[in-house]
């Protein structure tokens, strides 16, 4: 189910290995004792030593020391200024953190109780939403493992404008990724200023990573930087769930606590134009965590949505052709608010008004087999073909209330068509 960066192969493997071989769970377990920090820090010395071989062994026995020898090789490179011992240190330490984070997700995969804090940036937070099994724990460590999704999880609790800058980044890296084109490098511009490039990619869309970038954004604490940046929705996560791969690991068997963080990151939303997303990814998704209908509310709800954004929420809420939208549509059928059209006819120019309300009635009528033409309403198709009409009755701009006393008359008769129909619902 999950594919791991090269340098993580033995990681879909980590689960069994615990068992097999007895991994500790206890975390402590990993710390170094006394004797190794002491063998790392003599060691450490030397790596500046004016005689190459001392250099060299000193280099040898360090990576032999493994993680032991990780702590102070760390604060050599803060602290020291020979280029030499820097140079030393930063061959080093790749292997020995990539061998230290592969010895944190074996304790953390054998803590089958989850008695022990392992001290993993968003694991708190994580199983809240999506629970504690082996599943959710092998999802968490498949997305600890690559670097930028652990780059992402700790800053989750830093700077908003430093999280939002590697989380754009991220979603243009990975939407090269679905692709399969190699992204030039951009400049991601945010609040104003110019802040990073983003890397290229050309790999094939993970889940993992899909997950790391959904679990970061969900972050609701963060969430200002994003919204107030022009170029924030350039790259829309919501994209990436799209994907073939990654909606059939959504929608399989397997995919329970991936649809769990699906639908948190999606209740997460609150700008009007993602919430209007979320809407029709719902739709697409069509997963009982997510109903469409959840978002559509938040839509008209939500102040500063567009008319526009509200009757195309209508529609795709009416497409679903679901009589217990119902309810929804009856809410909003007092929003007043216009969206005016133009078109050329007899090449004079006409405007034609709709307000949100005259669609919500007219996908009402839909779904209850009633006729808009009846209610004085006029749907004017650039195509009155079956095939075409299926896709021209949900566009907004099709439809004209000729005045506001048909407007009046229409909802009249339409509370009128309520009313009568509640009077023949069978008492229970």
């Amino acid at each position: 189910m999950f594919r791991f960066a090269a340098m993580f192969t033995l990681l879909a493997n980590l689960s069994v290995a615990s068992n097999a071989f007895a991994i500790d769970p206890d975390p402590s377990k990993l710390l170094p004792t006394a004797e190794q920090a002491i063998r790392a820090k003599e060691l450490s010395r030397k790596l500046g030593d004016p005689v190459f071989q001392v250099r060299h062994e000193a280099s040898k026995e360090l990576k032999k020391l493994g993680t032991a020898s990780l702590p102070i090789l760390k604060e050599t490179l803060q602290v020291t200024p020979d280029p030499e011992v820097r140079n030393r240190c930063e061959l080093l330490l790749p292997a020995i953190e990539l061998a230290a984070i592969k010895l944190r997700l074996e304790t953390f995969l054998a803590d089958h109780e989850n008695k022990y804090d392992h001290q993993l940036p968003g694991w708190k937070d994580f199983r809240e939403i999506a629970g504690t099994d082996e599943k959710v724990k092998m999802l968490f460590a498949s997305m600890y493992a690559t670097t930028p999704n652990r780059e992402l999880l700790t800053l989750r609790d830093g700077s908003s404008d430093v999280f939002w800058t590697h989380v754009l980044a991220r979603r243009m890296q990975l939407s090269g990724a679905r692709s399969s084109n190699v992204l030039a490098a951009r400049l991601i511009v945010l609040n104003g200023r110019n802040v990073v490039e983003a890397p290229t990619a050309s790999s094939r869309l993970d889940l993992a990573d899909v997950v790391g970038l959904l679990f970061a954004e969900s972050n609701t604490k963060l969430i200002g930087s994003l919204q107030n940046s022009d170029r924030a929705y350039y790259y829309t996560a919501s994209n990436l769930l799209r994907d073939p791969n990654i909606m059939q690991q959504l929608q399989s068997e397997e995919g329970a606590a991936f649809r769990k963080l699906v639908a948190h990151w999606m209740d997460s939303r609150e700008n009007a134009v993602e919430l209007y997303n979320m809407v029709s990814l719902a739709t697409s998704l069509n997963i009982k965590e997510a109903p469409v209908a959840k978002y559509a509310e938040k839509v008209f709800s939500t102040s500063g949505v567009t008319p526009s954004v509200k009757m195309s929420t209508i529609t795709i809420l009416a497409r679903a052709n679901d009589k217990a939208h119902l309810p929804i549509f009856a809410k909003i059928m007092s929003d007043k608010s216009e969206f005016t059209t133009t078109r050329i006819v007899n090449r004079v120019r006409e405007e034609r008004t709709i307000q949100v309300r005259d669609m919500a009635l007219i996908m009402s009528l839909y779904l209850t087999d009633q006729r808009v033409e009846d209610y004085g309403i006029q749907f004017t198709p650039p195509s009155t073909s079956p095939s075409a009409l299926t896709v021209y009755k949900y566009i907004f701009s099709y439809y004209h209330v000729p005045d506001d006393k048909t407007r009046e008359a229409a909802f009249k008769k339409w509370d009128a068509w309520v009313a009568t129909q509640k009077k023949e619902q069978p008492k229970k």
